[in-house]
């Protein structure tokens, strides 16, 4: 029968044993409390740059706003010319209206009229809208047509255009009978998202010429 002590029983295991295991349970606690504070001080500094990164864009956003509110006179007239070339979503039943009063000026008879559906122009934030047309006229009454939609402050482009002639039931008169796709423009209701930087400027040459070139179209 064994009469040492057993390695726990002995003076100094018992005497330095039981606190050098508090010790490393301590130890143990720390670094699994640490790492995840760690972790999440890691976590909370990533966010603080991309906050102050996206704080420091809106500043910069906000100084050349405060700028072109000096100009909202100039940019609410220019707005106007663009929003009656390229329409928002809200005037697109409007066209029809548009498309009737350039016919009546060019004294053509529009035999049926009636919007044709919608696509959304790849790569870009304007949608086509499509009108299907058919009139009767005269030639000359036919090219006043083509000529007033072509200068039409709201863009309007022919995707076909088909006719033959015809004799008028009224007059018994020759008529071109003449059918057509329409294709005019919208885009939807803008939006001004902070996140987006502002590119935009009023003296831009392009954007210069643009307005001057749309002014020279006729409303209707």
């Amino acid at each position: 029968m064994p009469t040492g002590k057993s390695f726990l029983n002995r003076p100094e295991v018992r005497t330095w044993g039981i606190p050098l295991g508090l010790f490393l349970i301590g130890i143990l606690l720390v670094v699994l409390g640490v790492v995840p504070i760690w972790e999440e001080v890691k976590d909370l500094r990533i966010t603080i740059s991309s906050e102050k990164d996206r704080i420091t864009a809106l500043q910069e956003k906000s100084r050349k706003l405060s700028d072109l509110a000096d100009q909202v006179e100039g940019i609410d007239k220019n707005f106007e010319v663009f929003d009656q070339a390229v329409t928002s979503e809200s005037k697109v039943p409007e066209l029809l209206t548009q498309i009737q009063k350039i016919s009546d000026s060019c004294r053509v008879k529009v035999t049926a009229m009636q919007f044709g559906g919608e696509t959304q122009k790849s790569g870009e934030n304007s949608f086509e809208v499509r009108v299907q047309y058919a009139s009767e006229s005269s030639l000359s009454q036919l090219k006043c047509l083509v000529s007033s939609l072509e200068g039409a402050s709201r863009l309007v482009d022919f995707e076909s255009l088909r006719y033959n002639l015809g004799i008028d039931t009224e007059t018994k008169a020759e008529s071109v009978l003449a059918q057509s796709t329409l294709i005019s423009y919208y885009t939807p209701e803008p939006k001004l998202l902070p996140d987006n930087p502002i590119t935009f400027s009023l003296s831009d040459p392009q954007f210069l010429g643009n307005v001057e070139l749309l002014k020279d179209f006729k409303v209707y």
